[in-house]
């Protein structure tokens, strides 16, 4: 992979790796690795790649943002580094990153993970010492942009240990700086240093003082920040700080406990006593801080639910609400409570349509069947505050809203699937396109949960019901439709070209020949493109026929040679298709081979044919699996990308070689670099879903990975993102699929 990088990458790179001790860059809750493709991808053109490795990074040195980790002294002078690059467009990010861990690192208390599970925060040894080098290199330059400047500005205030030095150099800049923010912020941040100067103490406050009383109203931010600065400089702490504020109901829980630190013993003791007494704002914050615990600790679970299940029939609405929240978020756990829960289902029984929702999604994960009947009513109201999206992003918003999913609210359910079958495709019929691949998802599991809902789709279809979705009914049939079914499709059938978005009521060609089996509908269509032109939708469409047709379109084997082999490819991408198309027409491995060497494809769509040729061409495989094992050594590595294809390598392995030795490699390595359950990107899930699979059948093959997956299990501490309504449910969810593997591997 090094000889792919530019010099300069290789440089950056060598540095990464012999300046960089990356055991100590870790997942801090989990057991993902990092390595220096996570610090190289700060370098990298485009927004995604850039923006997702400060996220890593930010989990890696800060986790949740209660504590500073190893990974944080390690990484710091490179993030420094970045930071100071006019190259990069994240400079911000960076900055407002290393300005947060110098602030944990400054107000969390510096104290180790206590005993029997409970935790404090608490600081790396080695962070303030690096902190203390690396500070004087983010004095804002002229050069920088404003919002840049700003953010130095800001993390310098943290640089306790150059305080001294520091004071004199902001007092310069902040006297040479045009924007008037960023001048306020150096002020600010000269009196958060004068809290810590030996020597310059008496020099800041005079010139605090002296900025504070200044005339003039375009210095007016300016006398502002100034006067903030000497009251931290004076007092210690801003004024309404979190360690004077635990009655604030918005108080939030991490900040909060941050600034507890060690003066509180117990948290869950002190939960308890938020959650039975005191004012409301009080049993707010009790609340908040019992979820922050649980979504960290599953030893706060049974400790915390039944005081959280107290506040169910809290005299105030909120509370009522965000306790039923908090039992939503802990799913079967909260089983026990379930009947308190039902008691708030109905309008009758609780007024407050929040807490009401609250408690129907909160039964609806404990798969509690009372929720169903007012589930779906919810279905029919347009605004029942179910969010239709099926995946969640990467996890990076604490505490998000947009957690109440009608995906998950459905899914425990197949049992009552002509229950909701109904109002769920009227609201897939009212809803955006894109929208409607969601709700497509729903009906795909309760297919695969054991609900038979093909009977049910075409009854529709022979009703002519308005509500006849063909486009359901291809996610849960199998095999080939009746004769009348058949010409009852024909009807829907939009016979020119393939629809962008799903629409309920019609079928394209290649779904029609799926179903019923008659391929005249694509032949119609091969024929409307025998002569493609130039355009690449209409070349792709062409060679996507010719794929679905396979011998039926021999006559068009001689065209797509003379069309697109004929003199040089013109694109890639085309190559690959024009590859597996004549492989799928005239079934001749040698020649589509031969259009493989040729072309300039990717590793990854030349393997992807190759072994779909490999599976009716045995002598072909044993090429085939050395050349997916060296691929996937190459995106295997725990700095690397590539998990999707890594995944499909490892079925691939499976399915060519069914050797466990063959497959259980690649899985291992996923399980540990794969992101936890929850985030866009592939999880662990898919990698120990198959793994199990493995194991039955070879138990060594996965001894590996027999400590990591003992090791998740036997945690305390959630090795998921905390403080997020989906930390419970994630963490249950690998841990199932965890011990799925463990049960395989032990008999």
């Amino acid at each position: 992979m090094m000889d792919e990088l530019s010099w300069e990458t290789r440089g950056r790179a060598a540095r990464f790796h012999r300046e960089v001790d990356w055991s100590k860059v870790l997942d801090p809750y989990g057991i993902r690795r990092y390595g220096w493709h996570v610090l190289e991808n700060l370098w990298e053109p485009g927004h995604h790649p850039a923006s997702q490795a400060v996220k890593d990074l930010r989990i890696a040195c800060l986790g949740d943002g209660s504590a500073v980790w190893p990974a944080a002294a390690q990484l710091l002078p490179f993030l420094v580094e970045a930071a100071n690059d006019r190259a990069l467009e994240n400079r911000v990010a960076i900055v407002r990153m290393i300005d947060d861990i110098a602030v944990t690192g400054n107000t969390a208390a510096q104290a180790t993970l206590a005993g029997e599970g409970r935790w404090y925060p608490h600081v790396d040894p080695a962070w303030q010492a690096a902190w203390d080098r690396a500070a004087p290199l983010l004095v804002p330059s002229r050069l920088d942009p404003v919002d840049v400047r700003a953010a130095k500005a800001a993390a310098l205030g943290e640089a306790a240990g150059r305080a001294d030095e520091l004071i004199d150099v902001l007092r310069e800049r902040c006297a040479r700086e045009p924007d008037e923010n960023v001048a306020g912020l150096l002020a600010e941040s000269v009196g958060k240093l004068a809290r810590h100067a030996a020597h310059r103490r008496d020099e800041a406050l005079t010139w605090l003082r002296r900025l504070r009383d200044e005339e003039g109203v375009a210095l007016h931010d300016l006398r502002d920040r100034a006067a903030s600065g000497l009251e931290l400089a004076l007092t210690g702490h801003e004024s309404g700080s979190a360690a004077s504020g635990v009655r604030a109901a918005g108080t939030e829980a991490v900040p909060l406990d941050r600034e507890l630190g060690a003066a509180v013993l117990g948290r869950v003791p002190f939960a308890h006593m938020l959650l039975s007494r005191g004012p409301a704002s009080q049993r707010d914050v009790g609340l908040r801080l019992a979820a922050s615990l649980m979504s960290r600790w599953r030893s706060a679970v049974p400790d915390l639910l039944p005081g959280v299940a107290r506040r169910v029939d809290d005299a105030g609405s909120e509370h009522r609400a965000l306790a039923l929240r908090i039992l939503a978020m802990c799913g079967p756990a909260a089983r026990p409570f379930a009947d308190r829960v039902a008691a708030h289902i109905t309008e009758a029984e609780e007024p407050d349509a929040v807490a009401r929702r609250n408690a129907i999604w909160a039964l609806a994960l404990m798969g509690d069947d009372r929720c169903v009947a007012p589930l779906a009513r919810m279905l029919t109201e347009p605004d029942s505050g179910f969010h239709n999206d099926h995946s969640y992003g990467d996890g990076s918003t604490p505490w998000s809203g947009h957690e109440i999913n009608l995906g998950e609210a459905l899914a425990p359910f197949p049992a009552h699937a002509g229950t909701f079958l109904e109002p769920l495709l009227t609201r897939i019929r009212n809803a955006r396109p894109d929208y409607r691949l969601g709700m497509y998802a729903i009906i795909r599991a309760w297919q695969r949960d054991g609900a038979d809902l093909a009977p049910y789709f075409l009854d529709l279809l022979d009703r002519r019901d308005p509500l006849a979705d063909v486009s359901a009914l291809r996610r849960v049939h199998q095999g080939i439709v009746s004769e009348r079914h058949r010409e009852l499709l024909r009807e829907k059938l939009v016979p020119t070209v393939p629809f962008l978005h799903e629409y309920p009521d019609r079928i394209d060609a290649f779904d029609f020949q799926k179903l019923t089996g008659d391929d005249g509908p694509l032949r119609t269509l091969l024929a409307s493109l025998e002569r493609p032109g130039d355009g690449a939708h209409q070349r792709a469409l062409l060679l996507r026929v010719c794929s679905a047709l396979g011998p039926a379109a021999a006559p068009m084997a001689g065209h797509l040679r003379a069309t697109f082999l004929a003199g040089p490819i013109r694109e890639s991408d085309d190559s690959a298709l024009v590859a597996q198309a004549l492989w799928r027409i005239t079934g001749d491995p040698e020649e589509a081979q031969r259009v493989l060497r040729r072309a300039d494809v990717t590793e990854y769509s030349r393997l992807s044919l190759l072994a779909e040729i490999a599976e009716t061409h045995p002598s072909l495989a044993e090429t085939v699996v050395p050349r997916l094992r060296d691929f996937c050594a190459q995106k295997t590595s725990p700095f690397g990308s590539g998990t999707f294809e890594v995944m499909w390598i490892a079925r691939t392995l499976w399915k060519l070689t069914g050797d466990p030795r063959q497959a259980a490699p690649p899985l291992i390595e996923l399980f540990h670099t794969c992101g936890p359950p929850g985030s866009a990107r592939l999880t662990v899930l898919e990698p120990l879903a198959l793994l199990a699979e493995v194991a039955a059948a070879d138990p060594e093959s996965v001894a590996p990975a027999i400590p990591a997956l003992r090791a998740l299990i036997d945690a305390d501490e959630r090795p998921v993102p905390h403080d997020q309504w989906r930390s419970v449910r994630d963490d249950d969810a690998q841990v199932t699929a965890a011990r799925a593997v463990l049960d395989a591997a032990t008999g």
